[in-house]
């Protein structure tokens, strides 16, 4: 039975490479190109120059001279970038007639690397495993390609492994040994990945961590914690938002004496406090039947959660207008008034942090609107909102 050479690929190892996935391909010739090893049989000069350049015109003549272990085959990365000698190891795979199962096969550039795949971190192996699948892949799929190709990897270590290298792990902050707080916007080897929730396929995917894409998070300390590590992650426009939270709930502490003994005293700031929260009754009450008592985007109905959320911040009555509010539940409400969570062009959109959680799956969601026209919001107000919001957490 034949088997076709379908791919040969790598994943950069260094830090102008780390983590890039790198392909062979044609050149314009059609030809794949490979460079003799320098101390090779047939070669006593550099590996770089053309005379130990090889030319072939298919991928099984290349994994031939690659098994010989004299040559070194050149691949390409998305952007163009190329390489020879920085890359830890050349998978190759391939596709096995007449069946379609795809096979792996793993040679060693030996000249190469500095750290040799056998040695490298088990945090390494699983991000350049997590490359090589080329896709947003679950737990399961990339156990399923570590065991291929290391088959001395054990699985227990695998969690913590992905929680080191997943910027949005809530619990990597105990696997950060003595690393300092830091943002990872600064290329920082570990933040490599992020996770989401994907409710098509009911699973938690890891995909390449992005800053643009996924926002920019944080490990902070935090010393009010009884565990060993002091470490904590969140989001870096939460963490700026929660500074800012904490500061003004001071000023509140400092405003007042609030004796939690009196109970009349009690009713009466929890009362207040949720008639804040809801909003003007008249401008609650124009909601509730603009919407028929549902929230605008999870559909709840338990009309004592139901908020009235201004879409463009409060600045007077005149801003009390249907058109500038949307009927939400309470914690949906929390979510709007914090940014992140927007309206773009009708649909839902939520801050990366969020995506990964139980409201992940109102991602895309339609907003549900009022039956009367001149009830629906305000698209110049959804959009204004939409641009703080993004801004607030880093995509403007």
């Amino acid at each position: 039975m034949s088997r076709n050479v379908t791919r040969i690929s790598a994943v950069g190892s260094r830090k102008d490479s780390l983590g890039k996935l790198f392909v062979a391909r044609p050149d314009r010739s059609g030809r794949y190109v490979l460079n003799r090893k320098k101390g090779a049989a047939t070669s006593h000069t550099s590996t770089n120059l053309a005379v130990n350049k090889v030319y072939v015109t298919s991928l099984e003549e290349a994994v031939k001279l690659l098994h010989t272990g004299d040559y070194l085959i050149n691949l390409v990365a998305q952007g163009g970038q190329r390489a020879l000698r920085s890359l830890e190891a050349v998978q190759i795979d391939y596709t096995t007639s007449p069946h379609t199962t795809v096979e792996h096969d793993q040679i060693s550039t030996a000249e190469e690397p500095k750290v040799s795949p056998a040695k490298s971190p088990n945090w390494q192996k699983v991000f350049n495993t997590h490359c090589q699948l080329g896709v947003p892949s679950s737990r399961r799929e990339i156990l399923a390609a570590l065991v291929m190709s290391n088959p001395q990897f054990k699985e227990s270590n695998l969690d913590a492994d992905l929680r080191l290298i997943t910027v949005n792990d809530f619990a990597r902050g105990h696997h950060q040994g003595h690393e300092p707080p830091r943002r990872t916007d600064q290329k920082h080897r570990y933040d490599l990945l992020f996770k989401r929730h994907c409710p098509v396929r009911g699973a938690i995917l890891f995909e390449r961590y992005d800053p643009a894409v996924h926002g920019v998070w944080e490990l902070y300390r935090d010393d009010t914690v009884l565990t060993k590590s002091k470490m904590r992650t969140r989001a870096y426009a939460t963490g700026v938002l929660q500074r800012e939270l904490d500061r003004v709930e001071k000023l509140a502490d400092q405003a007042g004496d609030f004796d939690f003994i009196n109970e009349p005293d009690a009713r009466d700031r929890i009362s207040r406090a949720i008639v804040l929260r809801r909003g003007q009754t008249a401008f609650r009450q124009a909601l509730i039947e603009a919407y028929r008592g549902t929230c605008a985007i999870t559909g709840c109905t338990a009309v004592d959660v139901l908020e009235a959320a201004h879409i463009v911040p409060y600045k007077g009555e005149h801003t009390n207008r249907v058109d500038n509010g949307l009927l939400l539940r309470a914690d949906i409400h929390s979510l709007f008034d914090l940014g992140f969570l927007w309206i773009e062009l009708g649909v839902v959109k939520l801050a990366a942090h969020l995506l990964g959680t139980e409201y992940g799956e109102l991602s895309g969601r339609r907003l549900r609107l009022p039956l009367r026209t001149y009830d629906q919001p305000s698209g110049k107000a959804l959009e204004l909102h939409a641009q703080m919001a993004r801004a607030s957490v880093g995509l403007a």
